[in-house]
């Protein structure tokens, strides 16, 4: 009897590099994306960076492609000269996500660009829910910032004129001093007409405008209700009142570009660069905005204990928070569906469920115990309703969004 044997080579070895500096939030979130994709293919090996570029490349594994994030391409090759009309590519297929400076010393493959009108729009559209006459922006103009600051200061703008609102813009540019541009700043802000909704180009920003609200005497959000970008939440949480912040897709971002890197790879590289976006994620409601005028503000008082108190292991349930408010049930269910459109109890499970799917990745401890330190006295229970939410089991979430976790080498943390 005769066998045959076929033998299947493995895969050619793909070398990737990703140049981004990982201490800002957004990089990391698009590095995780782009990870996440990288993930499922065995044979790519991606090496994370702060810097690469073609001088020092004789000193490392020679890369197939490379990601640049934001301005980390601003060391690759020379900016161009004024003659250099035709700028050349790499030697190698290289994306550039959120090129910030414009002044690429090459032609990329492929641009992912965030779409700042799209931010603009959900910031305008969130202030529309609240009826707020007055509107305003306020930006960031330094060498980086201000082509993204430009453009969602522009649709915010034309969207207020549109509806017929009163709208008003600053620029914070701090070149010429940083104490100078915040009391300028504090200085316009006192002059606003209140009740006023402000647009900050990023969380940053906003933690300056909320400063500056504090020292001009002006209440959030009784007068003032604040919008950051980023929901970075080092700043976002930690604000009094919490801040919220338009969340754009930045893991999303990195993943378009591992798909286009792959299928650069596949069928070789094209003349035109590839264009693509990515938007909002979602807007992350906090203190810094609900409408506390009248009935809204025990909505907005229960909100912020249903933040705190909910996914912690002693637990939150509606005879306590109603308890806490001084108001009746029949009261404060009346409120929730009228203004938020869901029953009290379903809003606390709901605030669960989410610090559940965030913690599971991050936690070495078993699934019983994260279930209990999110607030779930029963772990038998949290699978159905989390299957139901999120649409996959308690152990499928925790491996599938581990993943780009464990690739980045970062440390996973305990309770």
């Amino acid at each position: 009897m005769c066998y045959t044997v076929s033998i299947v080579k493995p895969a050619k070895r793909k070398n990737i590099v990703i140049c981004a500096d990982m201490s800002y939030k957004s990089f990391r979130e698009r590095v995780s994306g782009f990870l996440h994709y990288a993930g499922s293919h065995m044979d790519w090996f991606v090496r994370v960076c702060d810097k690469w570029g073609i001088a020092d490349s004789s000193r490392q594994p020679s890369p197939d492609g490379v990601v640049f994030i934001a301005d980390a391409s601003a060391g690759a090759v020379k900016p161009p000269s004024s003659s250099d009309n035709r700028r050349r590519k790499l030697p190698v297929p290289a994306i550039v996500l959120d090129p910030q400076n414009g002044q690429l010393g090459f032609r990329p493959d492929a641009e992912i660009r965030i779409d700042d009108e799209a931010i603009a729009r959900a910031c305008f559209q969130l202030f529309c829910r609240y009826h707020i006459k007055n509107v305003a922006y306020v930006g960031d103009i330094n060498t980086l910032e201000a082509q993204h600051s430009a453009r969602r200061k522009s649709t915010f703008l034309k969207a207020a004129k549109a509806a017929g609102l009163a709208a008003h813009a600053f620029d914070f540019d701090s070149r010429k001093g940083w104490t100078d541009a915040f009391n300028r700043m504090a200085r316009w802000i006192s002059n606003l007409p209140t009740p006023c909704g402000i647009f900050s180009y990023s969380d940053s920003v906003a933690k300056c405008v909320m400063d500056a609200c504090r020292i001009s005497h002006l209440r959030i959000p009784e007068q003032i209700l604040l919008v950051g970008v980023d929901n970075d939440m080092v700043i976002c949480e930690n604000m009094q009142p919490s801040l919220t912040s338009i969340e754009p897709d930045f893991a999303n971002a990195g993943y378009l570009a591992a798909q286009i890197l792959d299928r650069i790879l596949s069928t070789g590289r094209t003349r035109q660069p590839v264009i693509q976006t990515y938007g909002v994620k979602t807007v992350v409601e906090r203190a810094s905005t609900q409408d506390v005028t009248g009935s809204r503000r025990i909505v907005a008082a229960a909100l912020e204990i249903i933040r705190l108190e909910a996914p912690t292991p002693d637990g939150l349930d509606v005879p306590i928070l109603c308890r806490k408010l001084n108001v009746s049930r029949s009261l404060l269910e009346r409120l929730f569906r009228t203004s938020l459109n869901c029953g009290v109890a379903e809003r606390i499970r709901l605030t669960r469920l989410t610090a559940l799917a965030e913690r599971l990745p991050a936690s070495h401890a078993s699934i019983a115990d994260v279930c209990h330190a999110s607030g779930f006295a029963s772990p038998t229970h949290v699978k159905t309703l989390f299957k139901k939410h999120f649409g996959m089991t308690l152990r499928d979430w925790r491996t599938s969004h581990a993943t780009a976790g464990r690739a980045s080498g970062l440390p996973r943390h305990h309770f």
